[in-house]
């Protein structure tokens, strides 16, 4: 039996994810090994719950000085914020990947 691929967001953004107002996340070159088309069982990271599944639609390389408002939008928050996150989480991070996502089914 093939295991699903996993990935996992902050409870807090279970909401924004459901609703599809959530359709992107960037990550680091550690999880930027996910594949256009790819099926995703999603977890809250807190108490891997699993609350959705999700299919990757793209995964594009973008370095953090190339945040733009476009970016910030598809992660549901304005850009300054999105910055500031991103600093809190990958600390001096310069490369990151964009994955785009659409929801697939909700558990």
């Amino acid at each position: 039996m093939q295991t699903s691929a996993r990935i996992s967001f902050f409870k807090r953004l279970k909401p924004h994810i459901l609703s599809g107002r959530k359709c992107a996340t960037l990550r680091n070159h550690q999880e930027s090994h996910f594949k256009p088309g790819q099926i995703l069982v999603v977890f809250t990271q807190e108490d891997e719950t699993q609350f959705a599944t999700i299919r990757v639609i793209s995964v594009e390389p973008v370095a953090y000085q190339a945040l733009t408002k476009e970016h910030a939008k598809a992660e549901n928050l304005p850009l300054f914020i999105l910055r500031w996150l991103i600093r809190r989480i990958y600390p001096g991070e310069e490369q990151l990947y964009f994955i785009r996502f659409e929801l697939c089914s909700v558990d």
